[in-house]
């Protein structure tokens, strides 16, 4: 039993001629053909594009690892050049810091000798403020030996000045006391290799000594001004655990305890001499590294017995005897290299070709010592 092809609206009748279905069925397989050639073309296009893509990715992905690299070489690049620069910055710093001129304290020779001139006075003023100290029925022979005892080098001086009055002359008392106490100081302090710890002193004595033996004299000045600087920073800036200040009071102490040891024999009131001698052992502390720390090293000179008197230099102790000659120095003659012009310059005074005689040649006043003569 045949069927029937259910023929829909609008769809083209079969057609009846055995030519035209050939015709037709020939062309549906050409287009087929030609459909499947272009979908193939298309799947290759396709794939060709998405071959370019991958390999365009491919490219992207190498740039971004290539631009992740050169932004970590560019960050290492800036780190090493901020460090050389930080480094540059440092060895600038410490170039300066070498070759400029150190300075050890803010004092120059204006501001010590009026430190000095300071001191001085109040050295002075001791024994005169102390005279209600003084043991007034001590024998006028112990005394003497007391002094001659302190200053067996000046022994013949001392008796001399005494000879001059048979009775206690607390005049001479006074100036021989402050000798005794100048004496001390000088000694520990002001000519303390650099300050008050003896081996810091005694380490830059055995320095000297080899750059002296080994003809570098010209290296010393740098190298005391070097160590007086960083004893003055390790005192006032690094000595958080006190361990410095504790080396430096046992010089102090031990200055103090010789002196009012001494003094404990001529005067009562202990406490109270302790109390003002501390004060003059202070100020001269406080002079210590300023005078150590100029670049024309401050010398300070004794004066000795039937030395000249160049008046400029020195100032008259209690009576004036022969006059043209040192009877007993009392207090030492600060000199340097180069200092202020000295406005007191006795106009009376000795010159050899217009050249102010000195102590110690080549060198000017930076303060005047004191002497009997």
């Amino acid at each position: 039993m045949s069927q029937t092809k259910q023929i829909y609206p609008g769809e083209p009748l079969p057609s009846t001629d055995p030519d035209k279905r050939q015709k037709m069925a020939k062309k549906k397989l050409e287009m087929e053909a030609s459909w499947d050639e272009a979908s193939k073309l298309d799947r290759l296009k396709l794939k060709e594009t998405q071959d370019k893509l991958i390999e365009t990715m491919a490219r992207l992905n190498l740039l971004q690892e290539k631009n992740k690299a050169l932004e970590v070489e560019k960050r290492i690049a800036d780190e090493k050049r901020k460090q050389a620069d930080d480094w540059a910055k440092k060895l600038q710093e410490q170039h300066y810091d070498r070759t400029r001129n150190i300075k050890v304290t803010d004092d120059d020779f204006s501001t010590i000798i009026a430190k000095l001139g300071k001191f001085s006075g109040k050295l002075s003023n001791f024994s005169p403020n102390s005279k209600s100290f003084f043991k007034k029925d001590l024998p006028r022979d112990q005394l003497i030996h007391f002094f001659i005892n302190n200053n067996q080098e000046h022994k013949d001086q001392i008796l001399f000045l005494f000879q001059q009055d048979t009775r206690v002359d607390y005049a001479l008392v006074s100036v021989l006391v402050e000798k005794l106490i100048t004496k001390e100081i000088v000694h520990h302090i002001y000519r303390a290799a650099i300050h008050l710890d003896l081996q810091v002193n005694n380490a830059f004595e055995t320095i000297q000594n080899l750059l002296i033996s080994t003809q570098h004299e010209a290296w010393i000045s740098d190298f005391r001004l070097k160590i007086a600087k960083a004893t003055h920073d390790l005192i006032h800036r690094y000595d958080h655990d006190g361990k410095a200040k504790a080396v430096n009071d046992l010089t102090r102490n031990r200055v103090i305890d010789t002196i009012v040891s001494q003094l404990s024999i001529i005067y009562n009131n202990e406490n109270e001499i302790r109390s003002r001698i501390e004060k003059l052992v202070d100020m001269a502390i406080d002079l210590s590294l300023p005078i150590r720390g100029q670049e024309d090293l401050v010398e300070i000179i004794d004066l000795k017995p039937e030395d000249n008197v160049y008046k400029n230099q020195v100032k008259p102790m209690y009576r004036q005897l022969e006059g043209n000659k040192i009877k007993l120095g009392i207090f030492p003659v600060f000199l340097a290299k180069s200092t202020l012009e000295d406005e007191n310059q006795s106009e009376n005074e000795e010159e050899d070709n217009n050249i102010t005689p000195s102590y110690l040649p080549g060198y000017t006043l930076v303060y005047p010592g004191k002497a009997i003569y």
